[in-house]
């Protein structure tokens, strides 16, 4: 089963502190103004590396380091 977008935002959002703002257009969650994850594009180099693998919309990015 894969995630859905709604999964992603009650997951995050269910976080200690977590708020969520948009970030150049895409959903975007903080925590104290840290971006920890957001919502983006695939990129030309992104579509290159996955070839046909490739998904179609938008991918989930995550800092894990954001936090420290």
């Amino acid at each position: 089963m894969v995630a859905t977008w709604a999964d992603m935002r009650r997951i995050a959002l269910a976080l200690p502190e977590t708020t969520e703002r948009p970030s150049y257009g895409n959903d975007a969650w903080r925590v104290r103004d840290a971006t920890f994850a957001w919502e983006r594009p695939l990129r030309r180099t992104d579509r290159e590396a996955l070839g046909p693998a490739a998904p179609d919309g938008p991918i989930l990015d995550t800092l894990d380091d954001a936090l420290d």
